[in-house]
């Protein structure tokens, strides 16, 4: 005889349903269908129900995962602000309480700060759904809002300051780096992986492949840029004649730093006080500057 448990009373289960059952696998045996164990289904359950640090594991080594370009940022992410909290639960365990209990955590960080680690923890519950590695999530996360964004504006006189430092300053190849961003606008990790195969003078376009957006975007020329441009190319052929870069770093390879511009500080009284360069893929200080051109010409 073999002992199979079903439940307690305290779970609804009823001698009528335990017959039921009893009768279900009777039916499934005389057939010669599968009938699985407490311990099979439970385990199946699991599969299908995983905690969500299992979830962070299984969503980070997908090749979804492994691609992303904030990947390292995500993990950090994940461990500082995440995994103390819900590491241990299950999707089917999440409630509204667990979200302000991390946003009450993460009280004293921006907005911004919050609403990243948050949408870090909807991408894995997605991912997880759409995997069949756990239900979906029964309610909506709330997002704060995210907009930090502070906008500064360089006086006209500022401006001449700024162009006479960069006319003298050593390392001319980082003062072109710095008008290309405040002339097209373009990002500091464009312009670090930017190759002279993706600037087009008879066309008069440059072409940003996978950029943030993900789409390969065309950004045309303007005779300033034009020229820059060229000046740089031809800076790099004389100095790093293999290096495909536009902008290299040392020994042709791609840059990663700009040291020389992070160290100037204020950059002569330019009163900039996140610097030139902000974030590691973020845009440069001084793209506003087209806007400004525009008002005094």
């Amino acid at each position: 005889m073999v002992r199979r448990y079903t439940g307690w009373a305290s779970e609804a289960m009823t001698a009528e349903l335990t017959s039921h059952l009893r009768g279900e696998e009777l039916r499934k045996i005389r057939l010669g269908e599968e009938v699985k164990t407490a311990r099979e289904i439970k385990a199946e359950k699991q599969k299908t129900n995983r905690t969500l640090e299992k979830l962070k594991d299984t969503y980070f080594s997908s090749d979804r995962g492994r691609s992303l370009k904030g990947r390292k940022t995500d993990i950090n992410r994940w461990d500082k602000h995440l995994k103390p909290l819900i590491s241990p639960k299950r999707v089917s365990d999440l409630y509204p309480f667990d979200i302000e209990r991390i946003k009450k955590a993460m009280a004293d960080r921006k907005p911004a700060t919050i609403a990243n680690a948050l949408e870090l923890l909807r991408r894995i519950i997605n991912f997880g759904v759409k995997n069949n590695l756990c239900p979906p999530l029964g309610f909506t996360i709330e997002m704060p809002n995210k907009d930090n964004q502070v906008t500064e504006y360089l006086t006209k006189e500022e401006v001449q300051r700024l162009f006479e430092v960069l006319d003298s300053w050593p390392s001319q190849d980082v003062a072109r780096m710095l008008r290309l961003a405040m002339f097209t606008g373009m990002r500091r990790g464009e312009i670090f992986r930017l190759k002279i195969q993706e600037v087009d003078f008879n066309q008069g376009l440059i072409t940003l492949v996978n950029p943030k957006g993900g789409k390969t975007e065309h950004i045309p020329m303007s005779e300033p840029v034009r020229q820059l441009l060229k000046q740089q190319i031809e800076w790099v052929k004389d100095r790093y004649p293999e290096s495909p870069y536009v902008f290299p770093g040392r020994s042709g390879k791609q840059r990663v730093i700009v040291a020389q511009l992070n160290a100037s500080g204020r950059l002569q009284g330019c009163q900039s006080p996140s610097g030139p360069f902000m974030g590691s893929d973020t845009t440069l200080q001084l793209p506003w500057h087209q806007a400004v051109n525009l008002l005094w010409t």
